[in-house]
Protein backbone atom coordinates (compact mmCIF):
# COMPACT_ATOMS: atom_id res chain seq x y z
CA UNK A 1 0.00 0.00 0.00
CA UNK A 2 1.31 3.73 -0.71
CA UNK A 3 2.33 5.94 1.87
CA UNK A 4 -0.64 8.33 0.24
CA UNK A 5 -3.02 5.47 1.25
CA UNK A 6 -2.10 4.99 4.56
CA UNK A 7 -1.99 8.38 5.81
CA UNK A 8 -5.47 8.51 3.71
CA UNK A 9 -6.62 5.56 5.95
CA UNK A 10 -5.26 7.30 9.17
CA UNK A 11 -6.91 10.37 8.55
CA UNK A 12 -10.34 8.73 7.58
CA UNK A 13 -10.03 6.96 11.30
CA UNK A 14 -9.23 10.40 13.15
CA UNK A 15 -11.56 12.50 11.32
CA UNK A 16 -14.76 9.55 11.62
CA UNK A 17 -14.38 7.70 14.56
CA UNK A 18 -17.27 5.30 14.15
CA UNK A 19 -16.22 4.48 11.04
CA UNK A 20 -13.94 0.91 9.98
CA UNK A 21 -12.37 1.65 6.55
CA UNK A 22 -10.58 -0.08 3.86
CA UNK A 23 -8.63 0.22 0.67
CA UNK A 24 -8.66 -2.72 -1.49
CA UNK A 25 -6.61 -0.96 -5.07
CA UNK A 26 -8.26 -3.72 -7.34
CA UNK A 27 -11.65 -3.76 -6.26
CA UNK A 28 -14.55 -1.56 -7.05
CA UNK A 29 -15.10 0.61 -5.41
CA UNK A 30 -11.47 1.12 -3.80
CA UNK A 31 -12.71 2.45 -0.94
CA UNK A 32 -14.98 1.65 1.93
CA UNK A 33 -16.55 2.88 5.03
CA UNK A 34 -18.13 0.47 7.18
CA UNK A 35 -19.87 0.94 10.76
CA UNK A 36 -21.51 -1.35 13.50
CA UNK A 37 -25.55 -0.97 13.87
CA UNK A 38 -25.08 -0.10 17.86
CA UNK A 39 -23.22 3.33 16.30
CA UNK A 40 -26.03 4.52 13.77
CA UNK A 41 -28.13 7.41 15.18
CA UNK A 42 -31.57 6.77 16.75
CA UNK A 43 -33.51 7.71 13.54
CA UNK A 44 -31.44 5.25 11.17
CA UNK A 45 -28.73 6.50 9.07
CA UNK A 46 -26.30 4.91 6.56
CA UNK A 47 -23.94 0.96 7.33
CA UNK A 48 -21.83 1.52 4.37
CA UNK A 49 -20.33 3.82 2.05
CA UNK A 50 -18.07 2.90 -0.92
CA UNK A 51 -15.82 5.56 -3.05
CA UNK A 52 -12.99 5.64 -5.73
CA UNK A 53 -11.18 8.04 -3.98
CA UNK A 54 -10.53 8.30 -0.44
CA UNK A 55 -11.41 12.04 -0.97
CA UNK A 56 -14.86 10.80 -2.94
CA UNK A 57 -15.12 8.53 0.40
CA UNK A 58 -14.68 11.89 3.15
CA UNK A 59 -17.40 13.49 0.87
CA UNK A 60 -20.03 11.11 0.32
CA UNK A 61 -19.21 10.54 4.93
CA UNK A 62 -19.92 13.86 4.96
CA UNK A 63 -23.31 14.44 2.90
CA UNK A 64 -24.45 11.16 5.19
CA UNK A 65 -23.58 12.54 8.38
CA UNK A 66 -24.99 15.25 7.58
CA UNK A 67 -28.10 14.02 5.78
CA UNK A 68 -28.76 11.69 9.29
CA UNK A 69 -28.16 15.01 11.70
CA UNK A 70 -30.72 16.70 9.74
CA UNK A 71 -33.13 13.61 10.03
CA UNK A 72 -32.77 13.68 13.66
CA UNK A 73 -33.09 17.42 13.99
CA UNK A 74 -35.98 17.24 11.81
CA UNK A 75 -39.15 17.34 14.82
CA UNK A 76 -37.24 19.79 16.98
CA UNK A 77 -36.30 22.03 14.07
CA UNK A 78 -40.95 21.90 12.92
CA UNK A 79 -41.19 23.26 16.46
CA UNK A 80 -39.95 26.40 16.27
CA UNK A 81 -40.54 26.56 12.67
CA UNK A 82 -44.27 26.06 13.84
CA UNK A 83 -43.89 28.45 16.77
CA UNK A 84 -42.55 31.46 14.16
CA UNK A 85 -45.15 30.61 12.08
CA UNK A 86 -47.89 30.89 14.60
CA UNK A 87 -46.48 34.23 15.90
CA UNK A 88 -46.28 35.61 12.02
CA UNK A 89 -49.67 34.45 11.39
CA UNK A 90 -50.54 36.24 14.93
CA UNK A 91 -48.70 39.48 13.50
CA UNK A 92 -50.61 39.55 10.19
CA UNK A 93 -48.03 38.13 8.39
CA UNK A 94 -49.46 34.98 5.76
CA UNK A 95 -47.21 32.22 6.91
CA UNK A 96 -47.13 28.29 5.06
CA UNK A 97 -45.14 25.65 6.83
CA UNK A 98 -43.92 22.76 4.88
CA UNK A 99 -42.11 20.00 6.90
CA UNK A 100 -38.72 22.00 7.27
CA UNK A 101 -39.54 25.29 5.50
CA UNK A 102 -41.73 28.33 6.46
CA UNK A 103 -42.44 30.68 3.76
CA UNK A 104 -43.69 34.10 5.06
CA UNK A 105 -44.89 37.08 3.41
CA UNK A 106 -44.82 40.54 5.82
CA UNK A 107 -48.10 43.03 6.20
CA UNK A 108 -47.65 44.87 2.92
CA UNK A 109 -45.64 43.21 0.72
CA UNK A 110 -45.76 40.93 -2.03
CA UNK A 111 -41.66 39.14 -1.43
CA UNK A 112 -41.65 35.72 0.03
CA UNK A 113 -39.32 35.51 2.80
CA UNK A 114 -37.50 31.51 3.25
CA UNK A 115 -36.71 30.14 7.13
CA UNK A 116 -35.42 26.86 7.72
CA UNK A 117 -34.61 25.83 10.93
CA UNK A 118 -31.18 23.46 12.53
CA UNK A 119 -28.51 23.54 14.38
CA UNK A 120 -25.83 26.05 13.90
CA UNK A 121 -22.64 24.68 14.24
CA UNK A 122 -20.26 27.47 15.11
CA UNK A 123 -22.98 28.61 18.13
CA UNK A 124 -22.72 25.06 20.16
CA UNK A 125 -25.37 23.27 17.75
CA UNK A 126 -27.94 25.53 19.17
CA UNK A 127 -31.36 25.90 17.09
CA UNK A 128 -31.41 28.94 15.07
CA UNK A 129 -33.31 30.42 12.18
CA UNK A 130 -32.09 30.80 8.80
CA UNK A 131 -32.96 32.43 5.51
CA UNK A 132 -33.22 31.36 2.08
CA UNK A 133 -29.21 31.68 1.75
CA UNK A 134 -28.87 30.02 4.40
CA UNK A 135 -27.58 32.77 6.52
CA UNK A 136 -28.35 32.61 10.49
CA UNK A 137 -31.36 35.57 11.48
CA UNK A 138 -31.61 35.06 15.29
CA UNK A 139 -31.31 32.10 17.56
CA UNK A 140 -34.82 29.77 17.16
CA UNK A 141 -35.75 30.46 21.17
CA UNK A 142 -36.33 34.22 20.07
CA UNK A 143 -39.31 33.93 17.77
CA UNK A 144 -40.23 37.77 18.24
CA UNK A 145 -36.13 38.72 17.02
CA UNK A 146 -37.09 36.51 14.46
CA UNK A 147 -40.30 38.78 13.16
CA UNK A 148 -38.35 42.07 13.56
CA UNK A 149 -35.09 41.06 12.00
CA UNK A 150 -37.62 39.43 9.11
CA UNK A 151 -39.60 42.40 8.73
CA UNK A 152 -36.77 45.02 8.66
CA UNK A 153 -35.43 43.15 5.45
CA UNK A 154 -38.74 42.88 4.03
CA UNK A 155 -39.20 46.83 4.32
CA UNK A 156 -35.00 47.41 3.80
CA UNK A 157 -36.33 45.55 0.17
CA UNK A 158 -38.80 47.96 -0.11
CA UNK A 159 -41.54 45.35 -0.48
Amino acid sequence: MADRDEQDLIDLSEDYPDWVFQHMPEASPAWEARRETSTLPATGGHMWIGAATARDLMGLLDAALTAEARIATGPAARTHLEALRLRAAGAGWRADLDWRVLMLIAPGTTGTVVVTCGPRVDDDDKFWFFDGAGLPIVEADNVVDALVVLGGRAVTRGE
